[in-house]
């Protein structure tokens, strides 16, 4: 073929062997695309049909991803656009009775870090109300770089964290627990934007926000801290929120550094 869309991805012109047999189709050597400026390597795909008590089809996959550019999946995709590549082992693809399963990790190198997807499962994707499960790792991604793809305002520094124990239904999520923080091992202080600050601080609830209407602090366009983190629990669509420390009546969300110090906690510990 000359050429062959995926959604709104090219995978460009290539060439396959495949055996057909009545109840499916199998790959019959390895198969390269190009994609994204990196390369897709099939070396497994195995395709059985509905038919001899399977009411759905069956899919194994076994694939590499090498050097996919996130800048144009971003694009392709109508996602925020950002920097960085994908690549990494996919061992294994099952769809098994309306299931499809991850065996093994997809690593993703973006925001100059690293994002590892882990124990991926989605159920009934081609039907009514599909449901999926992961856990996700991320570690050393570049703070700036990321909070200022995403419009929240700039912050230097380095970020760390997990999503574990996801479930979305219909795509959209009804549990996890998640921490997004600076490593323990960042030492010194690094800067945050009034921006940042003041979006930070409508998390939290508290007084911040008020204070940076001061009209001393008026003159500070950019703030020190020395570490930040917020984890969330979230059951029953209501987030219960943690930080870096906690007392009987706030969590630390911001550790300032500097002067003026600006601190940020939250005193409001569920959120909808």
């Amino acid at each position: 073929w000359r050429g062959l869309l995926l959604g709104r991805v090219n995978l460009a012109a290539g060439e396959a062997w495949l055996n057909s047999r009545p109840d499916g189709i199998a790959l019959e050597e390895p198969l390269a695309l190009s994609v994204l400026g990196g390369k897709f390597r099939l070396h497994e795909l195995n395709l059985s049909l509905p038919g001899e008590g399977r009411t759905e089809p069956e899919i194994i996959l076994r694939a590499d991803l090498e050097a996919i550019d996130m800048e144009l999946l971003t694009r392709a995709f109508g996602w925020p656009v950002f920097g960085g590549m994908v690549s990494g082992r996919i061992p294994g693809v099952r769809l098994d009775g309306g299931v499809i399963r991850l065996d093994g990790e997809i690593q993703v190198d973006v925001f100059d870090g690293r994002l590892q997807l882990r124990d991926l499962a989605i159920e009934r994707p081609f039907g009514v109300l599909p449901s999926l499960a992961a856990d996700i790792e991320f570690e050393n991604l570049d703070l700036e770089a990321l909070t200022q793809t995403f419009s929240f305002g700039r912050i230097s520094g380095r970020l760390e964290g997990y999503v574990r124990d996801l479930r979305m239904l219909d795509w959209q999520p009804v549990a996890f627990d998640a921490w997004l923080g600076t490593p323990e091992q960042q030492k010194g202080s690094n800067a945050i934007s009034r921006r940042a600050v003041s979006n930070l601080a409508t998390i939290g609830g508290g007084s911040a926000t008020a204070a940076l209407t001061n009209p001393l602090l008026r003159m500070f366009g950019n703030f020190s801290y020395r570490r930040l983190g917020i984890g969330c629990r979230l059951q029953n669509y209501v987030c219960a929120i943690r930080g870096v420390s906690e007392d009987d009546v706030s969590v630390l969300l911001m550790e300032g550094a500097g002067v003026p110090k600006v601190t940020i906690r939250a005193y409001n510990r569920r959120v909808d």
